[in-house]
């Protein structure tokens, strides 16, 4: 009697890239998720430099490509500097303090997969900690 097997040997590794954004009151940009996953990517969020814009010391990014999905940080308090959204926690925690969930609008920043048109708007820097689970083999 002969026997046949088959072995499917699958490995997965996160293909880490950053991503950085210098918004000067608005800026559109693509952002490709390179995820082999089929559902949404939440990428962690550094925010700095926040400056007074048009509406104030606001943060607003909306994601074309996931239906104008906009996150939006605004009316935020002079002593912040800087801001980190860890968007897999849920948390957001900054330099001063602040209780900045009262800021937010509760919308994270999500990543559909393949290509991402940004829409910026505000005056800050933003750089994007993308760790995408990428399948390899067979």
């Amino acid at each position: 009697m002969l026997h046949f097997y088959i072995y499917i040997c699958s490995i997965s590794i996160l293909l880490k890239t950053k991503y950085s954004y210098n918004v000067n009151l608005g800026l559109q940009s693509e952002l490709y998720n390179r995820s082999t996953h089929c559902g949404h990517f939440l990428p962690k969020i550094r925010i700095t430099d926040i400056s007074s814009g048009l509406a104030g010391r606001s943060v607003s990014f909306k994601n074309l490509s996931d239906g104008g999905r906009e996150t939006l940080l605004a009316d935020i308090p002079s002593g912040v500097s800087e801001i980190i959204l860890d968007q897999q926690r849920g948390v957001i925690t900054n330099n001063a303090g602040e209780n900045l969930y009262d800021c937010f609008n509760f919308q994270f920043c999500r990543l559909v997969r393949g290509n991402n048109i940004l829409q910026f708007s505000g005056r800050f820097t933003a750089e994007f900690f993308c760790e995408f689970p990428v399948n390899m083999g067979a």
